[in-house]
């Protein structure tokens, strides 16, 4: 498990742009082809996105499927990010609130900017060739700020599930399991949009969603028997109408690690330099209940 970490925490931490995406999903494809393993890539270009998944198995013969995205997200700056894995509504107001600060930065550094020049021209305050080198620090200051860039350390957003996942390989020479790799996972479901027509409406899907580590261990599920995956002290959360993850397949279960703050289930640090931690006797545990889901019946 530890060398699974570091080689997709660590050597092949960055997934952010199409690029390193790229990058990743070709190392992925060459292990396969090495263990003459099948895969198939799933994608779909529309709104100036590109979005691909990389199933490993028979997705279509399969009836258990594990599955976790592995891109990797934008570094949050201006203030933390709280991420609800079972209540989407909560990370779209966060998004909003930080769109907002953005514009309101914005405001703020046109206003000094012109606000300067007219001190500059009509007190003096400063010469005209500083005024306008400072007034290049603080639009550079400003741009570094908003300018989207990915987030260096993911081991909650999501290298630890990925490893997990790809410690799972071998096992798809199983016919009835597959894998799935799905991107644009951590800021939507694009990707889990992809895979709702091609996987059987009676196969059971298990979804790993921030398992690095976290207080709590959570299995949410909907239309799915789950006794067998719990463990003592795990939190057991049922859904029959769910608006996450768990809408798109008929039986589905998800399992995330995190905290309860003001009633709601959080997975923190994911978007920022924190998130390096990894709590290997937790992850155990959620990698023997991987194995165990597996060679269920």
């Amino acid at each position: 498990m530890k060398d699974l970490l570091m080689l997709y925490g660590v050597t092949l931490s960055k997934r952010y742009t199409r690029k390193q995406k790229e990058f990743f999903l070709n190392y992925v494809v060459k292990l396969c082809q090495e263990k003459n393993i099948s895969y198939e890539l799933v994608s779909e270009h529309r709104h100036f996105m590109h979005t691909t998944n990389l199933v490993i198995g028979n997705l279509h013969a399969a009836s258990k499927v594990i599955m976790a995205y592995y891109d990797t997200p934008q570094r949050y700056g201006l203030r933390n990010f709280r991420y609800h894995p079972f209540n989407p509504a909560k990370n779209i107001q966060q998004e909003k609130q930080r769109a907002a600060l953005k514009v309101l930065a914005g405001i703020l550094v046109i206003a000094l900017l012109i606000g300067g020049h007219l001190l500059n021209e009509h007190l003096h305050f400063v010469t005209t060739n500083w005024w306008y080198v400072l007034a290049a620090i603080v639009c550079g200051i400003f741009c570094l700020l908003i300018y989207p860039k990915g987030n260096n350390v993911n081991f909650n957003a999501n290298s630890a599930a990925v490893a997990i996942l790809m410690g799972c390989i071998e096992v798809v020479k199983q016919e009835d399991v597959a894998l799935v790799l799905y991107d644009r996972g951590c800021n939507g479901y694009d990707g889990l949009k992809l895979l709702m027509d091609k996987i059987d409406k009676k196969a059971r899907v298990l979804i790993l969603d921030g398992v690095a580590e976290g207080e709590k261990v959570a299995l949410a599920h909907k239309g799915m028997a789950t006794n067998d995956l719990l463990h003592d002290g795990w939190i057991d959360k049922e859904y029959e109408d769910a608006h996450n993850a768990l809408y798109f397949f008929e039986h589905c279960a998800m399992i995330s690690c995190g905290k309860i703050v003001d009633h709601q289930f959080i997975i923190e640090p994911t978007r920022n330099k924190g998130d390096h931690q990894v709590n290997i006797e937790q992850l155990t545990q959620i990698n023997k209940t991987i194995h165990r889901f597996i060679e269920g019946s």
